[in-house]
């Protein structure tokens, strides 16, 4: 019954390691205030990435502890 406990124990514990948050916005264009639509915004530290929705809002969830740096592209589309 120990033993049970104590892998209990340990497995309990490793979620606490793998906390993550969640960065979320709008991407705009710095000029006009545009918000961009389907722009990609990556994390360069992670290698995450995510695609901004039909109004221009991203979500991405990442590592608690961890720093980020993220990039936007966006490619013009007419």
């Amino acid at each position: 019954m120990r033993k049970i406990l104590f892998l209990f124990f340990i497995i309990c514990q490793g979620g606490l390691f793998a906390q993550k948050v969640t960065i979320s916005g709008y991407v705009e264009d710095a000029e006009t205030g545009e918000r961009l639509i389907s722009a990609t915004v990556y994390n360069k530290n992670n290698k995450g990435a995510c695609t901004a929705n039909g109004y221009g809002f991203f979500s991405m969830a990442i590592p608690a502890n961890e720093p980020y740096h993220l990039n936007i592209s966006y490619i013009l589309q007419m």
